[in-house]
């Protein structure tokens, strides 16, 4: 009798160990997806030009973000007094702008590497992991994700370098634009800054 229940203690925490490993696996998806292909695009970045690259990054956002979470936080409070079309064509555009800064900024490759993220914390539909991005030097930037459940997956809804909150910085920037002039403002603001990244990146 001893043995048998010895048995079923033994199966029930392989399982449950199990069942963590997948969670686990399942969370760190779309980070370690981010990363290698972050990496990927800088050692192919000479290769791939701007447009490459900037290809190779909206599939990336496609594949591993939260965007319309990412661009509730961004636009902050102003978006509960927004109509559906004045959302969409800030999503739209703010997804342009976040993939032309990644396009413009990781464009080559200097021996970076990430550290492997690790799971802080999780709740059924919230997470956040942490990991590093590590410089030739050896100097870190540590880095904290924070992801969303949408539908069966985990997406990205931001990232925090050193602390300081990827979002929240982009609220504090446009936030003045949006209280001047609303969402025409900011959208002929991120037009001016996309144009302004393409003009430089070439």
């Amino acid at each position: 009798a001893r043995a048998a229940v010895l048995v079923l203690s033994i199966a029930s925490a392989l399982l449950l160990v199990s069942r963590v490993g997948l969670a686990n696996e399942a969370l760190s998806r779309p980070v370690l997806g981010f990363q290698q292909t972050l990496i990927a695009v800088m050692k192919d970045g000479a290769d791939l030009g701007f447009a490459g690259r900037k290809s190779r990054m909206q599939s990336l956002v496609d594949e591993h973000f939260d965007m319309p979470a990412i661009t509730r936080a961004v636009i902050g409070r102003h978006y509960q007094q927004m109509g559906l079309a004045q959302r969409a064509a800030l999503g739209k555009r703010i997804n342009e702008f976040a993939i032309s800064t990644l396009a413009s900024r990781f464009s080559r490759f200097d021996n970076e590497r990430f550290v492997e993220p690790s799971v802080r914390a999780v709740t059924d539909d919230r997470a956040r992991l942490s990991s590093k991005f590590v410089a030739a030097d050896g100097d870190a930037t540590d880095l904290t994700y924070d992801l969303s459940r949408v539908g069966e997956r985990w997406r990205i809804s931001n990232i925090s370098f050193g602390g300081v909150s990827g979002t929240s910085i982009q609220h504090a920037e446009f936030e003045v634009f949006l209280r001047q002039g609303g969402s025409a403002l900011l959208l002929e603001k991120l037009d001016a800054l996309i144009s302004e990244i393409e003009r430089d990146a070439k």
